[in-house]
């Protein structure tokens, strides 16, 4: 019998790389785990195997081929699947996979890539059901500025969807499997040439057109990340294109929000009805359907991610680990707080602080009245990269990286903003010192001098005002979210590890917030600095 896939145990470039088991199988490739033996860390590696063509020698693992025409057609997409790898290989981008190496063995192919070990995202809600509405936007984002990314280099994807996409534990997103992706020229016309395929619910009506897309937009792209988002809300694969150009998309479920309903719905539009890039997708779904805003008069958290079905439960002890690990990366969690909640009409009758001395709320630390960059409590003030005490890496290009080695919590040290703009009185909150913010203290969505972000009331009854002053990508300088979403630094590190690149924040939105979240350091936030 002959073996389709590698072995257990096989060894290729001499010993560099070892074959652990297989991840997955396509038409054009198998993935399998591998083992890096020189730099002693896990890797994915994809093979060339076009397997309605090619068998294995099992002694040799050497490819197989039939015919002359055979051979042909398949050196012919040998070669396109090495330019895919060189292609993504020049890419550098924090939600796009990463390749390490690309060789010729076994008169085939094959691309070693970083391994992520969180499964996909097909899986995640396979696993755990729909998504809560913060959740999915968080990954919606990400993949969003790895799109923008090779958009601006004249690339598309071609093959947005769940399964396409991974889950790091920590939570952030990376985009692979470009094996669909075409360049193209200033017209649109392609300049590469790949296999043409469909994935049915992701792939729009042109993506059906014999040959495929004729003429490359960003349109292409954003029709499959709207239909990631509809998968993700309602854990059900959208209708193909053709159903739903005739009879309209069903609806969504009532607890998602009207913005990102209506933003869902454009993007699955015919290709000139759609938004024209990810920056009008995004700004759409950024877009409060009405501008002024309700004043929200209770204390409120999203509650966590659902659990899985009784079909889908594990084992007891696997449930109570994956649990723990979502615990530290799902956007808003609930907690009990450790104080007597205060009542509503415990509010402070005088105005909030506009000087910016520290601010007594009755809690270990004292808060600053507004925010770096500020001169007002209502002032949005700057958004700024982790641990970048110049204020100038903010998130202007996915190059930027962070200066010297910093420790786990920057706060009060060279690295630290706040200190650094402000003086030694200041410094940026730890992650617990949010946690306490947002724990021991009312919060309560308004609006100040026509700014709206979250009025935030201390056990003493003093309080101050944290603005929702948005939050920008590596990608690119815009700002998003502004008067519907904030994001605050603390001075903590996400993992002990000195090479992780994320760091805990706070975030909100007019549903509610968290203070256990996590932020590419590279990413434009807020910072509220505190002092002892």
């Amino acid at each position: 019998m002959i073996d389709m896939q590698l072995i257990e145990g096989t060894l290729l470039q001499e010993g560099k790389y070892r074959i652990e088991g297989i991840l997955g199988q396509g038409g054009f490739g198998i993935t399998y785990l591998g083992w890096q033996t020189r730099l002693n860390r896990r890797v994915a590696i994809k093979e060339f195997f076009m397997k309605e063509y090619c068998n294995r020698n099992a002694d040799t693992s050497h490819i197989t081929i039939g015919t002359e025409g055979s051979r042909e057609l398949v050196a012919r997409f040998q070669q396109k699947f090495i330019k895919e790898a060189q292609s993504i290989a020049g890419l550098n981008h924090p939600n796009i996979i990463r390749i390490h190496d690309v060789f010729e063995e076994n008169d085939t192919a094959y691309y070693v890539m970083e391994y992520i070990e969180g499964g996909s995202l097909q899986e995640y809600v396979t696993r755990y059901g729909a998504l809560q509405e913060t959740e999915a936007l968080h990954y919606i984002h990400q993949i969003a500025g790895a799109l923008n990314y090779i958009h601006q280099r004249q690339m598309s994807h071609l093959d947005v969807k769940p399964g396409n996409i991974l889950r790091r534990e920590e939570g952030e997103v990376v985009l692979i499997d470009f094996g669909l992706s075409k360049r193209y020229d200033e017209s649109g016309q392609q300049t590469s040439t790949t296999p043409v395929g469909i994935s049915t619910g992701y792939a729009p009506m042109e993506q059906y057109v014999a040959g495929g897309v004729q003429i490359f937009t960003p349109t292409t792209d954003i029709y499959s990340l709207g239909a990631t988002l509809y998968k993700l809300l309602t854990g059900t694969t959208p209708p193909a294109a053709n159903i739903v150009f005739d009879d309209g998309l069903p609806a969504l479920p009532a607890n998602i929000s009207a913005t990102t309903e209506r933003a869902i719905r454009a993007a699955m539009q015919p290709k000139r009805q759609r938004p024209q890039s990810i920056k009008d997708f995004l700004e759409l779904l950024n877009k409060p359907e009405r501008e002024d805003i309700t004043i929200i008069a209770k204390k409120e958290k999203l509650p966590p991610p659902k659990q899985p079905s009784s079909s889908n439960k594990l084992p007891i002890f696997i449930g109570v680990v994956v649990a723990l690990l979502l615990a530290t990366v799902v956007w808003f969690t609930q907690k009990p707080s450790d104080t007597t909640p205060l009542k509503e009409e415990a509010f402070a009758t005088e105005v909030i602080p506009t000087e910016n001395n520290p601010v007594d709320l009755g809690l270990s630390v004292k808060w600053a009245a507004y925010n770096v960059g500020a001169s007002s409590p209502e002032e949005y003030g700057g958004l700024y990269g982790w641990a970048d005490p110049t204020g100038e890496k903010k998130a202007t290009n996915s190059s930027d990286s962070l200066s010297g080695t910093p420790p786990f919590n920057i706060s009060g040290t060279q690295y630290d903003i706040a200190r650094a703009k402000w003086g030694e009185k200041w410094r940026l909150p730890t992650q617990q010192e949010l946690k306490e913010l947002s724990d021991k203290c009312i919060w309560k969505w308004t609006e100040y001098k026509k700014v709206a972000g979250y009025m935030v009331t201390g056990p003493n009854g003093n309080r101050i005002f944290l603005p929702a002053s948005g939050y920008c990508y590596a990608y690119g300088g815009t700002v998003y979210g502004r008067g519907r979403n904030g994001r605050y630094w603390s001075g903590t590190r996400k993992t002990a590890n000195s090479t992780s690149s994320s760091a805990s924040s706070l975030v909100f939105s007019i549903n509610g917030w968290s203070p256990l979240y996590s932020d590419y350091c590279k990413e434009g936030n807020s910072v509220r600095p505190v002092s002892e």
